[in-house]
């Protein structure tokens, strides 16, 4: 059984093409997150009191080293609600070129102050931040 890997509107999943065909997209897994996450842009209700946690996870590449790679970036809110989804690629590593992508194309542009410090797992495939919001001036 091979796996296969399905986008649907900005949600991930990874399910065998038995499992699909066999549960439908409804049974996978219950209450399989039916809604849809809008993208960073368009949620404009932060306020600077919200505690985000900002998640980086890789969802494809590289096919070599330095080669491009797809990420998508979450935002979670309280009780790790999750409040936007959008993915992101560039050229080289996360460290250096990813967290430039996140911050000059997703972060700043939408208000959201640079974290200092992200932490990541032992693969380097997933990265997490805790962010905030700053009160931008008309």
């Amino acid at each position: 059984m091979k796996p296969v890997v399905v986008t649907i509107c900005n949600i991930l999943s990874t399910h065998s093409d038995e499992a699909l065909d066999r549960s439908g997209w409804s049974s996978l897994g219950g209450d399989f997150m039916h809604h849809v996450l809008p993208s960073l842009f368009d949620v404009d209700t932060w306020t600077p009191e919200d505690q985000l946690v900002a998640v980086a996870r890789r969802a494809a590449g590289p096919i070599y080293a330095g080669s491009i790679e797809s990420w998508d970036l979450n935002l979670y809110g309280e009780a790790f609600e999750a409040l936007t989804s959008d993915p992101f690629s560039f050229a080289g590593h996360f460290v250096d070129r990813g967290l430039s992508t996140l911050r000059m194309n997703l972060l700043c542009p939408n208000g959201f102050i640079d974290p200092m410090v992200w932490h990541g797992d032992h693969s380097g495939s997933e990265f997490h931040a805790t962010i905030r919001w700053m009160v931008r001036e008309m």
